[in-house]
């Protein structure tokens, strides 16, 4: 199959999930300065020419989070350097334009999906599909629900149960005689929201820490996380030691919430999740304790890898979870997260 062909399907592709996606998912077009940053964090050659089955359509959930533009990123320049064209879409946090685009790619001849799942049980019929056509189907960032792993052939991410479980270690090593805490989790349904929640509630066993409330939100947005910590120093203030964060950026909303309540650095303990640059400056300032880090770079990478492998007659792991960083004021200043 030639070059010229495949960019011909890839344009196809693009006008094809344009129109089908429903409920205002729509294509995203990359800026010069989101691929310099890419191919910067990145590094590495294109590998010359391209193979039959060389189309990888990019899904992530919502492209207004900072840690999905930054992912997609480099996943279109692992493409690129493995010799793979991408197509990448945005279904704007709408789990039923993500099936869609799902399906549409399958029909369009993707050779591979990509995707964070919006919902993790929502996906199923789309996944399905793309598993009778024989087109490899890679979860990352977040992963499908159990009853569907079976229509997935691979999932690289973090473990966000033992990202709840570190993040849980913490409040019980700062807090050896108890503390009462409070839990400000991602949207509700990702597994990321879900796991991280377990893994949190696991990890506290035994110790004498004790959750105040917990609310989900309804997207992974700093201006939700900012309106769930204001009501929660409204009816649990004065007894509020630590707050834990299911993401960095949602930190941010915090912080203003706290800042706007007259609190100082340090008054409240929190642990965020994710590692980002928000994150590691809310560490330097004294407002979070630590972050634990997913390796973003490592995930994208490996997902492509994980493409070839399989294209080629390999084998992989079905579930691939890179090393998570706990990253705090001694080693905030030697890490570069990448966004």
């Amino acid at each position: 199959m030639s070059k010229r062909y495949n960019i011909m399907i890839t344009i196809v592709l693009i006008l094809t999930l344009f129109c089908a996606g429903c409920g205002g998912g729509k294509v995203r077009q990359e800026t010069k300065e989101a691929s310099k940053s890419a191919e910067e964090s990145t590094g590495g050659s294109k590998e010359e020419g391209l193979k039959e089955g060389s189309l990888v359509a990019i899904i992530p959930s919502d492209m207004s989070d900072p840690n999905l533009v930054y992912v997609s990123k480099c996943l279109e320049k692992y493409c690129d350097e493995m010799g793979y064209e991408s197509a990448l879409f945005d279904p704007q946090a709408n789990a039923q334009t993500q099936a869609n685009m799902i399906s549409n790619a399958v029909a369009q001849g993707a050779s591979a999906v990509v995707f964070d799942p919006i919902d993790s049980a929502a996906l199923g019929t789309a996944m399905m599909e793309a598993k009778e056509a024989g087109v490899l189907v890679i979860t990352t960032v977040g992963d499908i629900d159990e009853m569907y792993h079976e229509y997935r052939d691979v999932y690289v991410g973090p473990d966000d149960l033992v990202a709840g479980e570190m993040a849980a270690e913490c409040f019980k090593e700062h807090f050896p005689d108890g503390a009462e805490v409070v839990c400000i989790e991602g949207a509700a349904g990702h597994s990321a929201q879900i796991r991280r929640r377990d893994g949190f509630a696991a990890g506290i066993e035994g110790g004498n820490i004790k959750i105040l409330d917990s609310k989900s939100c309804t997207s992974w947005s700093t201006s939700d996380a900012m309106t769930i910590a204001e009501d929660f120093i409204v009816m649990h203030g004065d007894k509020m030691d630590g707050i834990f964060c299911h993401w960095d950026n949602g930190g941010v909303g915090v912080v203003e919430a706290l800042e706007a309540a007259k609190y100082e650095p340090g008054d409240v303990f929190m642990v965020t999740i994710d590692g980002c640059y928000n994150g590691f400056d809310l560490i330097r300032e004294g407002w979070v304790y630590a972050s634990i880090m997913q390796d973003c770079n490592t995930m994208a990478r490996v997902c492509i890898e994980s493409i070839k492998t399989l294209q080629e007659g390999g084998e992989v792991e079905e579930i691939i979870h890179p090393d998570l960083i706990l990253v705090t004021e001694e080693n905030v200043d030697s890490i570069d997260p990448g966004w």
